[in-house]
């Protein structure tokens, strides 16, 4: 009895994002399905640019030269065909993006699918049915995020700041930075613009998170009331909240440094050297791995804003006759996945 207490409280006493990161690793099948989708989405440019570069240095150019970078004679001998090819991957991308938004819907289902459902289905089951049941509020919602972002980035990046900021609060004319007394000024001024905007939408973010959260915890209909009623929990336990949200974001962040600081002077650099097949594969190997971890990471704040919100939030009371056979006010026969024949006739 000693034992199991202390191990409860061990499990209580360890920090959120550490269960959350837990909770996403031990469900490859959400990682695994999102971080192939989100590679074959880039195979969709990739692939095409690949086979245009490999036709044109095929015969034109020696082994090798072009490996690393382009330089200005092949920029300026493939002019057109350079355009002609940005013109085509921006058409592309352009559909693309709208794909990965669907598909990035889709994924936050089947992340709350698997984090909420308890039965003993199978997880891909309970993946795609998060993702088809939670699909259209969640669309409705990243509706609502792309307003708010752009609401943002006026804010911050277009003429509202230079009015204000710039022109209002430095007095520069035409909010022009050459009336400016130093350069350390113009470049505080930058990083105070930046770290607002990152900020702004990091806390979208986080809030989006929370609200989609809300909303299968709930069983919201209405994204406009659960968004509403997400941030209001936001501001009640900005602590507990945005504590394990920050948490992630830190080991997130250090993880991805980590990645550069591999591929830069190991593999990149070397290819000026010497372009050889491991370097190619090794660089591959680690654009990969970056993208399962981000979809891992990606699931640990859908579990964090769960246990969070579970602890703050009361849970919508369930329906009583859900998957039941009986007359209100006779015995209730329960139906569930687990056993289907529960009921004697």
């Amino acid at each position: 009895m000693e034992l199991s207490s202390e191990r409860g409280r061990a499990r209580l006493d360890t920090p959120v994002f550490l269960v959350a990161l837990r909770r996403a690793f031990v469900r490859p099948m959400a990682w695994v399905f999102s971080s192939i989708g989100v590679c074959a989405l880039a195979l969709v440019v990739t692939l095409p640019t690949h086979a245009w570069v490999a036709d044109t240095v095929a015969t034109r150019y020696a082994p090798g030269s072009q490996a690393f970078n382009m330089d200005a004679t092949f920029r300026t001998d493939q002019a057109q065909g350079l355009s002609q090819l940005y013109d085509s991957l921006a058409t592309t991308a352009g559909w693309l993006a709208l794909v990965a938004v669907f598909f990035g819907v889709f994924t936050a289902g089947g992340w709350l699918g698997t984090l909420l459902d308890p039965s003993r289905t199978s997880v891909t089951r309970r993946y795609f049915h998060g993702g088809v049941r939670y699909f259209w509020r969640f669309v409705r919602l990243s509706l609502l995020f792309l307003v708010l972002t752009d609401i943002a980035g006026r804010l911050f990046l277009g003429d509202t700041w230079r009015q204000v900021v710039l022109e209002g609060w430095m007095g520069w004319p035409g909010g022009d930075s050459e009336f400016a007394t130093s350069e350390l000024t113009v470049r505080r001024l930058v990083w105070l613009q930046d770290g607002l905007y990152a900020l702004t939408l990091s806390g979208l973010w986080t809030w989006a998170t929370y609200t989609r959260v809300r909303i299968a915890l709930q069983s919201q209909s209405s994204v406009v009331f659960g968004s509403l009623r997400a941030l209001g929990t936001i501001l009640r336990h900005p602590i507990q909240t945005l504590r394990p949200m920050a948490l992630l974001f830190v080991v997130d962040f250090a993880f991805l440094l980590g990645c550069g600081a591999i591929a830069g002077p190991l593999l990149q650099e070397g290819l000026r050297e010497s372009a050889s097949l491991w370097r190619v594969l090794a660089l591959l190997g680690l654009t990969v791995t970056t993208v399962v971890v981000r979809q891992i990471f990606d699931g640990a704040r859908y579990a964090a804003a769960l246990a969070v919100s579970s602890r703050v939030v009361r849970p919508k009371r369930a329906d009583p006759w859900k998957e039941r056979i009986g007359g209100p006010g006779g015995p209730q026969y329960p139906i569930s996945d687990e056993d289907e024949f529960q009921i004697s006739m």
